[in-house]
Formats: structure tokens, C-alpha cells, sequence
């Protein structure tokens, strides 16, 4: 094999082995367990910062476009024995809006009533080891409906230092805009909304 060709096959090979290599798994702290009967019963609040409530909507049949909600505020109280029993409490500042365009961030959150947006959790049903389906009451728009979430339990540790218990989800669900009264953008956006759901809540 020439040099010439040789130089151009390493990289080429290189980059084949990089792509079909398994990416590495996610450092977990000291006593971290996937099991919800392993985690500790009681009160929990949101954490703001490793939470992430993503809307998506079709816009013009062409695209998904992802939008975050950021002011999200909540609490959780779990029972590990039986978390069907658990209850759940969110909270969302409609004006925390971010499309990453400002002017549209403006003018979608003009739109909406300014009540807060609110679910709390009316049953919860296990679904298997690890998952489960949270029925609600979402109040948004000034209207209040019942919402499903397909949730599952991503694991608990001790937080920093050994200090307060944590606990994180993933969750997605969706509804219909105009089962709320919101019908403004509906030239350019779904009335389907799909919400994508990642959180974690501290003790």
C-alpha cells in the first residue's frame, strides 16, 4: 500500500472505530440504586436546575419546534412502599417561555392568560418495575383538564456530601391546545403538544 493511500486510510479507519465504539456510561454517586423501594420515603422538592419541561409542536407540517419552559417550581411526596401513593405538585411560570427567539418568546407569552400553569397529581398507576402513569388535573390558559404522564424512576442517591436524598424522572405526555381555549398560532402550530420531561427533587 502506497503512503499516499495509507495517510487517508488511518484517519478513515480511525473515525469507523470511534463511530462503533458504545459511548461511556454516566458516573453514579456512592449508593446510587434504579430501585424506587430502595429510595427514602418523605417530602421532595423540584430542582430547578436538573429540570427540563420541553412543548413540541408541528410547525407548518415541516418541523418539530421545541420550546422550554423554565420557571418550574414543585414538590413530590413519595411513598417507596407503594408509589402508586405518591402525590405530586408542579408549578410553571407561563412567562419563562424561552423558543430561543426572543421577539417570538414575547409574543407567544402575550398570548397566554397569566395564571400560572399547574398540575397536580390526582392517581398514579405502576406500569412496571420502574414506570408508571400519572393522571392529573393541568391547569393552564385558565382551564383545567386532566393530562396523563408516562413516567419512569431513573434512580436515587445521596446528594453531595452524603446530604439529602435525591431522585430522577424522566416523563413525557401530550394534550391538545385547544381543549385549554389556547387556539392563537394555530396557521403555524399543532394543536397536538408533545411534553418531554426530564427532573430531579431533593429532600
Amino acid at each position: 500500500m502506497s503512503r499516499s493511500i495509507l495517510s487517508q486510510a488511518l484517519p478513515l479507519a480511525f473515525v469507523g472505530l470511534f463511530a462503533l465504539a458504545p459511548l461511556a456510561s454516566a458516573q453514579v454517586p456512592k449508593g446510587f440504586s434504579a430501585d424506587p423501594a430502595a429510595a427514602p420515603s418523605g417530602a421532595y422538592k423540584l430542582d430547578p436546575r436538573h429540570t427540563n419541561v420541553t412543548a413540541v409542536v408541528v410547525h407548518m407540517g415541516m418541523s418539530n419546534f421545541a420550546m422550554r419552559l423554565k420557571g418550574v417550581t414543585g414538590s413530590l411526596d413519595f411513598d417507596a412502599a407503594d408509589p402508586t401513593r405518591s402525590h405530586l405538585d408542579v408549578t410553571i411560570d407561563p412567562a419563562s417561555l424561552d423558543t430561543g427567539v426572543p421577539a417570538l418568546d414575547q409574543e407567544v407569552v402575550a398570548a397566554f392568560k397569566p395564571e400560572p400553569m399547574h398540575f397536580v397529581s390526582t392517581a398514579i398507576e405502576k406500569t412496571g418495575p420502574t414506570s408508571g402513569r400519572i393522571t392529573g388535573a393541568l391547569t393552564f390558559h385558565g382551564v383545567t383538564r386532566p393530562v396523563v404522564l408516562d413516567a419512569v424512576f431513573n434512580g436515587s442517591a445521596a446528594g453531595p456530601g452524603g446530604k439529602r436524598a435525591r431522585m430522577g424522572f424522566s416523563a413525557t405526555g401530550r394534550l391538545k391546545r385547544s381543549e385549554f381555549g389556547f387556539t392563537e398560532f394555530s396557521t403555524w402550530a399543532s394543536d397536538d403538544v408533545k411534553l418531554q420531561i426530564e427532573t430531579e427533587f431533593s429532600q
